[in-house]
């Protein structure tokens, strides 16, 4: 019996180590890839202060930087993760103060009257008063939970969508963003995946210009006008070069006509002025 019992509880042990070492396993392989991501994606964009991916606090602040000035409603945040770090502190505190304080008043209900020393020797009943204090704590603490998580799960996926979309369609960061929320180690490989993508928005930190083959183009263009004769560039056509279909050059007493054509009607208007 006793040999069955040290089974089980060397069994226990063993599976408690191994979800352990799953979770650690997960949790530094998140925090790796996240932080190579970041760090990429900050260095690209030039941010001086890109190290801050590999902290584990200031990574949110960082994250925030990446994103960008975010519009919510009429107002506009410079620093979501800023902000999503704040939450977080505030709401482990007011979750902590709201625990404490049910805590202590049932202590104070339980042991500050000679009538509830009388009622524990007698009945539970003021067991259970301390118990259903300390169940109604507990409950305030999942409501606010539940309310503080959600707006910074709000939050965090508005800021991860202004992210994705600088590499991806609006839709897609949409998505990647929803997922990120419930799978494990999604958003950290998918910053890890697009880290070397390039910037669809040209980047906050740099000035935006053509595409290098739209650039190349456009210079190539200027140094052929500058080679060509001035014929050539006014009338775009060259000698001996096929005249396109549908389309008739004119001969040189229309061409002579057309350009004394203006000369004409400017030279009648004063001659009507005159009559007049």
């Amino acid at each position: 019996m006793y040999y069955g019992e040290e089974m089980i509880l060397r069994q226990i042990i063993m599976i408690y180590l191994i979800v352990l070492a799953v979770v650690l396993l997960v949790g530094l392989t998140s925090y790796i890839l996240k932080g190579i991501g970041l760090y990429t994606l900050g260095k690209r964009r030039g941010l001086a202060n890109a190290w801050l991916a590999f902290i584990p606090y200031g990574r949110m602040y960082f994250q925030g930087e990446l994103c960008g000035e975010q519009k919510i409603g009429k107002g506009t945040i410079k620093n979501v993760g800023l902000w999503i770090l704040l939450g977080n502190i505030a709401l482990g505190v007011v979750s902590g103060l709201v625990l404490f304080f049910f805590y202590a008043v049932s202590f104070m209900k339980l042991l500050g009257s000679q009538e509830y020393y009388y009622e524990l020797g007698d009945s539970p009943l003021v067991l259970f008063r301390f118990l259903g204090a300390v169940l109604v704590g507990y409950f305030l603490i999942i409501v606010i939970n539940l309310v503080g998580g959600g707006l910074i799960s709000g939050l965090r996926s508005l800021m991860n969508i202004r992210i994705y979309e600088r590499y991806t369609d609006r839709n897609f960061a949409v998505i990647h963003a929803v997922a990120g929320l419930f799978i494990p180690l999604y958003e950290a490989i998918y910053l890890f995946l697009i880290r070397n993508r390039e910037d669809r928005m040209g980047g906050n930190f740099r000035q935006a210009g053509p595409a290098p083959g739209m650039q190349q183009g456009f210079m190539q263009g200027q140094s052929a006008s500058k080679t060509m004769p001035q014929s050539v560039v006014q009338t775009g056509t060259v000698a001996g070069a096929p005249v396109q279909e549908g389309r008739q050059e004119n001969s040189p007493a229309e061409s002579k006509a057309v350009e004394t054509a203006p000369q004409e009607v400017e030279g009648q208007a004063p001659q009507e002025n005159r009559g007049e």
